[in-house]
């Protein structure tokens, strides 16, 4: 049983390569249904409030510095924020 599993998850690795776009957009996703709280860390970060972040945190931190994305400008609209940064996958 454990031989069919470990062949299953060969299998499935080797199948899933990594896709730049496809990591952006869902990227792109997680900051959007985690709006809120996401504009409360820039702002805490920003404000020195914020000390500490975690891995999830510095990924959203780090995404939104890379790609020079302005959260403000989208105040409370994070569908406005995903239609301008999903990229098409073609």
């Amino acid at each position: 049983m454990q031989q069919f599993f470990q062949q299953f998850i060969n299998q499935q690795g080797n199948q899933m390569t990594s896709n730049p776009v496809l990591d952006h957009n869902n990227m792109v996703l997680e900051i959007a249904n985690n709006w809120g709280f996401v504009c409360q860390t820039l702002y805490g970060y920003k404000q020195g409030i914020l000390k500490k972040v975690d891995v999830l945190q510095q990924d959203w931190l780090n995404f939104i510095y890379k790609n020079n994305i302005d959260i403000e400008f989208f105040g409370k609209d994070p569908e406005s924020f995903m239609k301008a940064h999903i990229k098409p996958l073609t």
